[in-house]
């Protein structure tokens, strides 16, 4: 059996969009004070950034793990991508807080796909013999994520 078969190249790929979006969960979180002076605004709701983003994990699953059923994990994965990347674009312009607030929200929306639908992939592409390490890769990939986060986006 093939190690880095196409199937597998594919998953590790999506592997990256989960530390991504994880990552991009906390990352603001060190950069509160210059939000708010950049923004004019108090340091609560420049924490309130990272707040908005955490509330769109929790609209997200409610679309995406349905959608995945109707549509197939693939295009969900490549909309999803799309608009995250997107919408990360309108974050960096932001003129205000509110832009910055929706654009966060939004996503968050978005992001947390990969978080809803990579155990599906999971259980698709690895037989139950190999699928502990593959499992293991994901649950590192969702706790890396919001540790470094903080680190990269203070320096």
């Amino acid at each position: 059996m093939c190690t880095l078969c196409p199937r597998r190249v594919l998953v590790l790929y999506r592997l990256n969009d989960l530390l991504s979006s994880t990552f991009a969960s906390s990352a603001p979180s060190a950069a509160g004070l210059y939000i708010a002076a950049e923004f004019h605004a108090s340091t609560e709701m420049a924490y309130l950034v990272t707040s908005v983003f955490l509330c769109g994990y929790i609209v997200g699953p409610i679309l995406w793990g349905p959608g995945s059923e109707l549509f197939g994990r693939r295009i969900v994965f490549r909309v999803t991508l799309i608009a995250y990347v997107l919408l990360h674009l309108g974050q960096a312009l932001a003129h205000n807080l509110t832009t910055l607030l929706v654009t966060r929200f939004l996503t968050g929306v978005f992001a947390c796909a990969p978080l809803t639908n990579c155990g599906g992939v999971l259980v698709d592409i690895w037989d139950p013999i190999t699928r502990g390490t593959a499992t293991a890769l994901f649950s590192a990939g969702i706790f890396v994520g919001p540790v470094l986060g903080p680190i990269v986006g203070g320096l």
